[in-house]
């Protein structure tokens, strides 16, 4: 009986280290890659960005700091208690006409309750409401051109991967053309047809190709990172793909006609602009410091003595305040307040200029890139062809490894720079949707 059961039990473990073999054989979802579009990248660069979220919270302090400001003309409304123990007898209220019997007490517990209503405080808290409110709108139009920036280094990034990946497979197809033409050189070389310095070179080119590839595929990964690293992601970069291609561009508008649709639509200049307006407003609410106040407060009042009697009162009044000297303190914040103002405007002036050389820049910078795609897609078709002729002068025995060789390389090289001159047309057009306040996945 037991040897039975020794037996069964030596088949269940076979099965169960069967069944692990088979488990750990069959891939898992969790080792698969995530592919990611550029669309599908930008989106989640926008819900995950750190830098955008915390700007986004600025914006929202912003908004609190509008109802702050505005609530300077609402109605308050507070409550105290006090206690007070004095040495000798004091008056519960004081009297308020000849002759009014008081009540006297060394002990008081008092109560009070205060509405006051602001009716006017000579424009301050309306200029500074305007103000708040235009610093506000520019906070937002601050967030806008982060999210059309976010979009733009998401795009970038996108491009540079997909250059890079064109570099690995360029280089990946390189490797096997030379590992084919190195089997043909040892071929010829048993016949007698080649030197055993042409194997040598052949080899020496090889190694220097895969060195190569190995470098292209460690920036390949470091660019995938700084990508998810921009889309708050924390994923590791082999765990995902980057998949697209480069769009398809056309021609562009005049300069004149993007640099009028910069000013219209970037956002970063409207927020300049509503800066210059809220320094415009708090210039207003510093000159009107000294403006006079009117207030309208009421107070109810109850009082209790230690020995058990109270009293309650009720009193309305009618406050005004007329601000006649204050050191100087007014003055100087309406200087700051004008200085502020001509910062600001300055600072629009500088920025409508800036976006007129960035517009004018990025266009020449795409005229240089679709003149240098041309060129490249020209050249990769010669060396193409030039490399194909050299091999076969090399197998006529017409040819030498050294002229196969250049031929290879200057193939390569011109695959090398048709893969860079369409990643900078690609980076160039996103340039300009950025320049201009343009949306990067439109």
């Amino acid at each position: 009986m037991k040897g039975m059961i020794l037996k069964k039990t030596g088949k269940i473990t076979k099965v169960l280290v069967f069944l692990a073999f088979l488990s750990a054989m069959v891939p898992t979802e969790a080792g698969a890659q995530e592919i990611l579009t550029l669309g599908e990248c930008i989106e989640r660069a926008l819900e995950g960005n750190h830098e955008l979220e915390a700007l986004k919270n600025r914006v929202e302090a912003a908004s609190a700091r509008v109802d702050e400001a505005a609530a300077g003309l609402k109605p308050r409304f507070s409550v105290t208690g006090k206690y007070l123990a004095a040495g000798e007898q004091q008056r519960l209220w004081p009297a308020r006409y000849d002759g009014e019997r008081g009540v006297y007490d060394d002990e008081f517990a008092e109560g009070t309750a205060i509405l006051e209503i602001p009716l006017s405080d000579g424009g301050k808290t309306r200029n500074m409401t305007k103000s708040e409110r235009k610093l506000h709108e520019a906070a937002e139009a601050s967030l806008e051109r982060l999210e059309e920036r976010l979009r733009y280094d998401v795009t970038r990034l996108f491009y540079l991967i997909l250059a890079k990946k064109e570099a690995v497979s360029a280089l990946e197809t390189a490797l096997e053309s030379l590992k084919a033409y190195e089997k043909d050189v040892l071929s010829m070389l048993e016949a007698g047809k080649a030197a055993r310095v042409d194997a040598l070179r052949v080899a020496a080119e090889a190694a220097s190709t895969e060195e190569a590839l190995l470098t292209r595929r460690h920036e390949l990964e470091s660019l995938k990172e700084n990508l998810l690293l921009v889309m708050g992601e924390r994923e590791k970069a082999e765990n995902c793909e980057i998949a697209g291609e480069f769009p398809e561009v056309g021609a562009l508008p005049k300069e004149q006609d993007l640099a009028e649709k910069a000013l219209r639509s970037r956002s970063d200049y409207h927020a300049a602009l509503r800066t210059i307006d809220a320094r415009e407003y708090g210039l207003r609410a510093a000159k009107a410091a000294t403006n006079p106040e009117i207030s309208l407060r009421g107070v109810h009042a109850y009082r209790s003595t230690g020995s058990g009697q109270d009293e309650s009162r009720t009193d309305a009044e009618l406050y005004i305040e007329f601000p006649l000297f204050d050191g100087g303190v007014s003055d100087a914040k309406a200087r700051q307040a004008k200085s502020e103002k001509a910062a600001a405007e300055a600072e629009a002036r500088g920025l409508s200029a800036q976006i007129g050389y960035e517009v004018s820049e990025a266009l020449r910078a795409y005229d240089v890139a679709k003149q240098k795609a041309v060129l490249a897609r020209a050249a990769l078709e010669s060396a193409e062809e030039g490399f194909r002729i050299e091999k076969l002068k090399f197998r006529a025995g017409k040819g030498t490894t050294t002229d196969v060789l250049s031929a290879h390389a200057a193939w390569l090289s011109a695959m090398a720079n048709l893969s860079a001159a369409r990643a900078e047309t690609a980076l160039a057009d996103a340039r300009i949707v950025f320049v201009t306040g343009g949306r990067g996945d439109e």
